[in-house]
């Protein structure tokens, strides 16, 4: 009993650690897509993959991480259980988010990503 809760313990201590370390799949994904897009640095597309974190909820967010992983067709379900309208709200709300990303970190050309 005692191994398993240390077993517990250390596996959520493991995960917290890399949560507040910043490990974020869809950030990298971002980030690298950006730099193939603009040209701009690490540090300048990580400010603007922020930016546009900070504005998209988390499923949102988890959906365009799925598609510049390469993950069309996990992103394709997800963006399908929003509906049609969401489909809609989600593209307006990214085109914002960029926008916002683009003005906030001097990052031209995100709307190409």
């Amino acid at each position: 009993m005692y191994m398993v809760k240390r077993g517990l313990v250390l596996t959520l201590a493991i995960l917290s650690v890399a949560m507040l370390s910043g490990c974020d799949r869809y950030k990298d994904a971002f980030v690298s897509r950006c730099q193939q897009v603009t040209g701009q640095s690490s540090s300048d597309c990580s400010c603007a993959a922020g930016k546009v974190k900070e504005i998209l909820d988390n499923r949102e967010w988890s959906i365009f991480g799925l598609v510049l992983s390469g993950e069309s067709k996990a992103a394709e379900t997800e963006a399908a259980k929003l509906g049609f309208g969401g489909m809609f709200g989600l593209m307006s709300k990214w085109a914002s988010a960029l926008s916002v990303a683009e003005r906030q970190c001097s990052v031209r050309g995100l709307s190409r990503m």
